[in-house]
């Protein structure tokens, strides 16, 4: 890597709102898959710009769908770096740690990204695995539980609640949890993969029942 710059450059108004108009059409370009388009549109603004934060914030997104995982996470460092106070900065950083299974380092950043703004729902997922991979599941289940209150169709947040209560020995609340997520998400083959597994530790169901729920997941998978 480069030497980092010391300081970020001063930009006018009018010189700043380009430079979002540019970074938007690059984030719309990593977003619909077209990467090699989006490195082109972005290696002049970071050599022109190299202090700004918001195309550091871009760049760590780019890399990250480049399977960069180190320079991703490079660029999003930098970002903070450059703008402390940016909770989107420091979910994206979170994100990116908890993807590299670095729990323990993940957690302060989406905590601080929630402080920063309480009421980013798409948080709550993130922040709720970091919570359940440290072993904090109060925490873990009220933030899934506050993800599916904004979402009832979020399958992440739903699975990880319904993986919680079977890690901790309620698998018939897991059962239910996933149960409730299809009739939002029907038939969605991950549900009902899960939705198998936790059948398979409910003493509540009968053998009838967990035999219903096996044969569901066989017809999904062979529609």
């Amino acid at each position: 890597m480069s030497k980092r710059p010391a300081k970020p450059s001063a930009l006018s108004p009018a010189q700043h709102q380009q430079l979002r108009q540019k970074l938007g059409a690059i984030s719309q370009s990593i977003q619909a898959g077209q990467l090699k388009q989006a490195n082109a549109a972005l290696q002049p603004l970071l050599r022109k710009h190299p202090n700004a934060h918001e195309v550091c914030h871009v760049a760590s997104g780019l890399n990250a769908a480049q399977r960069e995982p180190e320079r991703a996470l490079y660029y999003a460092q930098r970002a903070i770096e450059l703008a402390p106070d940016i909770p989107e900065y420091h979910a994206a950083l979170g994100t990116l740690l908890l993807q590299q299974d670095k729990n323990h380092e993940a957690l302060p950043h989406l905590l601080k990204a929630h402080q920063l703004n309480p009421s980013m729902a798409r948080l709550m997922v993130p922040l709720g695995t970091a919570h359940m991979q440290t072993g904090n599941i109060d925490q873990a289940r009220s933030c899934f539980n506050q993800a599916l209150s904004a979402n009832p169709a979020d399958r992440e947040a739903a699975n990880n609640l319904a993986l919680l209560e079977s890690d901790t020995a309620h698998a018939h609340r897991a059962v239910e949890i996933t149960e409730q997520a299809l009739r939002h998400i029907p038939e969605d083959p991950v549900l009902l993969d899960s939705l198998c597994m936790f059948a398979c530790y409910d003493d509540q169901l009968t053998p009838e029942q967990v035999h219903a729920i096996h044969d569901r997941f066989g017809q999904s998978v062979q529609s």
